[in-house]
Parts: structure tokens; sequence; C-alpha cells
């Protein structure tokens, strides 16, 4: 197993192929950043806590809010909380605890884009993709199928090169319906 050493080379240098049994698992490298937050929001939790017990709903609403928040911040900062593992089955999107599996031939295509003005990785599904409801919905509302939730220490246009071609590699050039894929996606 290979952890993040696609992302340490220069942008320059081609992906290779990968081999028809390797695993890659992808790691981000903000969990101080995210301890750091949930250490600042606690201390607001507290004090919205202490001064709800007074009967005001607003402060409830704050207090339930920022606890949400300094839990949210405190799982990320956990060991295996979040990754992305490629393997030739697909990849699992791993945030919080939550994995999200994909087969290569659900996706149609990863490409750079911004999501909430953050530039991260973005994905279409392929048309023979039988996503659920409310994943749909989303997709129908955004334009684009999912998003990655980090980098894992590379950059957007970078990691969507890097699952395009495991994309590829793993489901032969074709989606799940047997239609071409065509990588270039302006």
């Amino acid at each position: 197993m290979t952890e993040g050493s696609y992302g340490m080379s220069q942008d320059f240098e081609p992906i290779p192929e990968p081999a028809d049994d390797e695993v890659l698992v992808l790691k981000p490298q903000k969990k101080l950043k995210k301890l750091i937050f949930a250490i600042v929001y606690f201390p607001l939790a507290v004090s919205y806590l202490y001064t709800a017990q007074k009967g005001d709903l607003v402060h409830w609403f704050f207090a339930i809010l920022f606890g949400c928040v300094v839990i949210t911040f405190a799982v990320d900062s956990l060991p295996n909380s979040c990754f992305l593992r490629l393997t030739p089955e697909g990849l699992t999107i791993r945030n919080g605890y939550i994995p999200r599996s994909y087969k290569w031939t659900d996706i149609h295509i990863f490409y750079a884009g911004f999501f909430h003005n953050k530039e991260t990785v973005l994905f279409d599904f392929s048309d023979s993709y039988e996503s659920p409801a409310l994943e749909r919905a989303v997709s129908n509302l955004s334009g684009y199928g999912g998003f990655l939730p980090e980098t894992y220490s590379m950059s957007p246009e970078r990691l969507a090169e890097l699952l395009n071609v495991w994309r590829e590699h793993f489901s032969r050039g074709e989606d799940a319906d047997g239609s071409v894929i065509e990588l270039n996606n302006s």
C-alpha cells in the first residue's frame, strides 16, 4: 500500500499507470488546523450553554450549533477519520469516519473546480450510475455529481489527473454503459 507518494512529485511529471493490484491511500495534512478550531470553538459552546440555562432559545440554538462544530472538528482531527483510498475496484472517500464508495465505472470524469469558494476536485457520474434520490437532486442543482472534501496535499488539477488515470486504467476506458470516456472536460 502506498500513502500519498503521488502528491510529492512535481506537477509536470506524468502520473504513472497503477499496478493491477495497487492500493493508494491519500490522507489530508490539516489535522492540527482542525484541532485548533475545535479548541477555539469549545469556549463558545460552553458559554452559550451556560447562558442558555436561563431559558433563552437563541442561546440554546448557538450552544448546540457550536457544540456540533466542536465535535465535527474534533472527530476530523482523529487518526484515520479522513482519507481517499484508491483500489482496482474504485475509490472510497472517508470524511469524519463516514465512507462513501464508488466503482470506477460509476464516474464519468474528475476535474478541478470550486465548491463553496474552495478549489477542489469535482466529478460527474456516468449516465448508467444509479444514484440515490437526494444525491441525484443535489447533482441536478449543482451541475456536478460530487466533490472531494480535501485535495490530500496535491493541487486539485494534479489530483483530478491522478484519479482520471486510475479510472481510465481500471474501467478500461469505458463507462458502465459502454460509452467511451473523453478526458477533455472544458
